[in-house]
């Protein structure tokens, strides 16, 4: 999930706390390759999607 328990904390907040179980965050790993990644594509695509509505 993260290196330390500040840096879960800090990617998790980024990605806009997509979930309390970990099977929520896997999209975020880069398949399972990487701790949590705010910069992932699926991280881009979520967030995306989550601040479309306030846009004209």
């Amino acid at each position: 999930m993260a290196n330390s328990f500040q840096e879960f904390l800090e990617e998790y907040t980024k990605i806009g706390c997509v979930g309390g179980e970990d099977w929520q965050w896997e999209a975020f790993t880069n398949d399972h390759k990487t701790p949590i990644d705010s910069n992932c594509e699926n991280a881009k695509k979520w967030l995306g999607i989550m601040f479309k509505h306030g846009k004209a």
